[in-house]
């Protein structure tokens, strides 16, 4: 699997007090839940092990994969943050 780009970063507050640093190209809402997801270059062998949110009309092997879903009534905010590359180590 590949990916090529700047990733960027996602924090997302719980309405439990947990805190979550996801990295993901996008976010997107269903009816019940936030979603997040990134598109990576894949080969049909691994886009077997995958949880596949779609699948690029030009290219089958350019998919988009699912990173993350919290349920909408548990997320009290969400944030975009940095670039991965320019978020220092913790």
């Amino acid at each position: 699997m590949k990916y090529d780009g700047e990733i960027d970063t996602w924090r997302v507050k719980l309405k439990n007090g947990s805190s979550v640093l996801l990295l993901a190209d996008m976010h997107g809402e269903t009816s019940t839940h936030h979603l997040f997801s990134i598109l990576v270059d894949a080969t049909k062998e691994e886009q077997e092990r995958l949880h596949l949110e779609g699948t690029t009309p030009t290219n089958p092997e350019r998919v988009l994969v699912s990173v993350a879903a919290f349920a909408l009534d548990d997320v009290e905010d969400i944030q975009s943050g940095e670039s991965w590359k320019e978020v220092p180590a913790e």
